[in-house]
């Protein structure tokens, strides 16, 4: 029997796709994303090289903007409203001492780039604030990038000519990194002789381990630039049929909606049963919080606003699940939440404001007593922010269109620039030094002030510099023979005295300062690199009264 000479056209083998052209702007963007994940990899992590992780993503996404615009490609509101305020965002960087912020506003620029790559080529699914753009998010994050990671290479030398050149490239540098691990082997049993030893040191007069990050931070780039530039090629090809659309996400969705609305009732009525029962029994317990008057029966402010705050608090957030679980699961004939849905969303957001309400009275109760601190002023902008969201909910149930998850995640925006860029740490350390000041508070935590970093010190200076012209001292009058262990010595002899703590956490600040400008294990660029505000104005603080010289 004789083969056949082709294969049927039922066959399942494909013909191998077609490798794409790059134009010339590609190419230098392909580049770019290589240099970008070697820069990356320098400046991380960002908390030690804040004006670089800045610089470094002001100029990706401009610089990926002007591409898109050499490109011919229209730019839309919405992409540009995000990256707009991620690179705000990523400002606290330079202006918030809270590592924490810094943190959260970087790894926002960091999420949201694939996201502007993938809209800016018309793969988001809507292009106004909606529910969806979790959707994109996870499209640009996950699914994109998985469909043309090998595009990099072919891209970084496009042409004939370019990819000859390449190729030697590539092979020179694949020797150069098979050659190293074997020559170092050598070299270090050579060693043995000092004559061959002290050769090689004036010959190879470098940091070995210096050398390792660096070719460490180019292998991680080179990943970090497959990746960005997969998610690149993936979009503007559109290539990705795993994607979600509207349509998969309403499928999604209504794959879960199966439950009967019975049961749904029956499951919501107990909750509201001991809401009611828990209101009615501690009603002239909880109206001494909005009135400002501490209940007879217990002993402090303390006492009283710690009681039963963050049980509140987790009962607020599964009365969020209970919202999004119903609406989730509750069968429906429409798209629009029924009647019933609604009656118990509007219930369980009515009672759920008045326990945030409760909780945040009590809050700040304990603040006009004891002051601020950290963890205060957080859990009410937690509380506040889950208000919000209840609000948006019960708003929703009679305006449907409603975009409560975009509004939610604005709102989160709005609250994180509020302490980030309101340096909330410093509000803090001001707040109560002012009361301790004017006499509202007995004292001040220079301990917990001290933990809050650069932030509170130039307060601390501040109150420092006050207290000196009330009573005539110099707090930077320090005996020349004295340190700090003497210092700390004092501090605790004293301890009653606020003053010998405020000197001695300014004194070991100032010597932090001190050891960091002489510090050799950081080259000028890295320290230039890890500029920011904050630190920059602690050490001026400590200049004005004299701590630095």
């Amino acid at each position: 029997m004789n083969e056949p000479t082709s294969l049927p056209s039922s066959s399942p083998i494909l013909p191998p796709p077609q490798k794409r052209n790059y134009a010339l702007h590609e190419m230098v963007f392909a580049w770019g994303m290589l240099l970008y994940g070697y820069l990356f990899c320098r400046v991380f992590p960002v908390v030690d090289a804040r004006l670089g992780g800045f610089l470094l993503m002001l100029a990706l996404y401009v610089s990926t903007i002007i591409f898109f615009c050499i490109k011919g490609i229209k730019p839309r509101p919405l992409p540009i409203v995000i990256a707009a305020v991620a690179l705000l965002l990523s400002l606290s960087l330079q202006l918030c001492a809270n590592e924490m912020f810094a943190w959260l506003g970087y790894i926002f620029a960091l999420i949201s780039y694939p996201y502007i790559l993938c809209a800016m080529q018309g793969c988001a699914i809507r292009y106004h604030l909606t529910g969806l753009i979790v959707a994109d998010y996870f499209n640009a994050l996950l699914i994109y990038p998985i469909h043309s990671l090998a595009a990099l290479k072919d891209a970084l030398f496009s042409g004939e000519k370019a990819k000859k050149s390449g190729g030697t490239v590539l092979k020179i540098l694949l020797g150069i990194l098979i050659a190293i691990i074997p020559t170092v082997i050598i070299s270090s049993l050579l060693s043995y002789d000092e004559g061959f030893s002290a050769l090689l040191k004036s010959i190879f007069d470098f940091d070995f381990k210096n050398i390792l990050s660096h070719l460490f931070s180019l292998l991680f780039g080179i990943l970090i630039g497959m990746y960005l530039f997969s998610i690149y090629v993936s979009s503007a090809e559109h290539i990705s049929e795993n994607a979600l659309d509207e349509k998969r996400c309403t499928d999604l969705v209504g794959a879960f909606r199966r439950i009967n609305g019975v049961t749904v009732l029956v499951a919501s009525l107990p909750p509201l049963f001991l809401y009611v029962v828990f209101f009615i029994s501690q009603w002239q317990y909880y109206l001494s919080a909005f009135g400002g008057v501490l209940p007879e029966e217990l002993p402090s402010y303390a006492q009283y606003a710690r009681e039963g705050f963050f049980q509140l608090l987790w009962v607020v957030v599964i009365n969020l699940c209970i919202l999004i679980g119903g609406s989730l699961l509750l069968q429906r004939k429409t798209q629009h939440p029924p009647l019933l849905l609604r009656v118990i969303s509007v219930i369980y957001a009515l009672f759920t404001l008045v326990l945030i309400s409760t909780a945040l009275s009590k809050m700040l109760l304990y603040i006009r007593v004891y002051g601020l601190t950290q963890k205060r002023v957080y859990a009410s902008c937690i509380m506040l922010l889950l208000a919000v969201v209840f609000l948006l909910l019960l708003v929703r149930q009679f305006v449907i269109k409603t975009p409560v998850v975009a509004l939610s995640m604005v709102a989160a925006i709005l609250m994180f620039s509020l302490l980030s860029f309101g340096n909330a740490d410093t509000m803090i350390a001001r707040y109560n030094i002012d009361c301790y000041l004017n006499g509202s508070l007995t004292g001040v935590d220079i301990y917990a002030l001290d933990q809050m970093g650069d932030a509170a010190v130039p307060e601390l200076c501040r109150m420092a510099k006050i207290l000196d012209e009330r009573q005539g001292s110099d707090i930077s009058y320090i005996p020349d023979d004295s340190n700090l262990g003497e210092l700390y010595y004092d501090y605790q002899a004293n301890c009653t005295t606020m003053y010998y703590r405020l000197r001695y956490t300014l004194a070991k600040t100032a010597e932090q300062f001190r050891e960091s400008d002489a510090s050799n294990s950081r080259t000028a660029i890295e320290k230039f690199f890890a500029f920011h505000l904050p630190a920059y104005r602690a050490e001026q603080a400590l200049r004005e009264i004299g701590m630095l010289k």
